[in-house]
């Protein structure tokens, strides 16, 4: 799962805030504005962002603010995890360039494994 990551822990940990929708839906809005509303509302966009918002803040660690820039780092490892095409996580975040999306996805080795099984042995 996308929590074994060291990186990912450190959101988790950062992760204090438990948001209601309206706020779940603004927070999305400041941080994925290339999107409609339309695509803002879908169910798998909600639920990505559901997710993500649940994580629970890790014992022993204080209660810090969300940080922008590691949830969208999140939001794009989780949503390429799931099977999201490289491109589409490109105009999810506003990227004009694949590389600048390529620097946010971190490769789970799990996933590797399971794509290697599939595709090739």
């Amino acid at each position: 799962m996308f929590y074994e990551s060291a990186a990912i822990r450190e959101v988790e940990r950062e992760m204090s805030a438990f948001l209601d929708g309206s706020q779940m839906k603004r927070l999305h809005e400041c941080l994925f504005r290339v999107m409609g509303v339309e695509d803002l509302e879908s169910p798998d966009n909600m639920a990505l962002l559901q997710d993500s918002l649940n994580a629970k803040t890790v014992e022993g660690c204080s209660p810090r603010t969300i940080q922008s820039h590691k949830f969208r780092r999140t939001m794009a490892t989780r949503a390429i995890d799931k099977g999201m095409p490289i491109e589409q996580v490109q105009v999810l975040l506003g990227h004009s360039k694949i590389d600048t999306t390529l620097c946010y996805a971190m490769v789970d080795q799990q996933n590797v494994k399971r794509s290697y099984s599939k595709y090739i042995g």
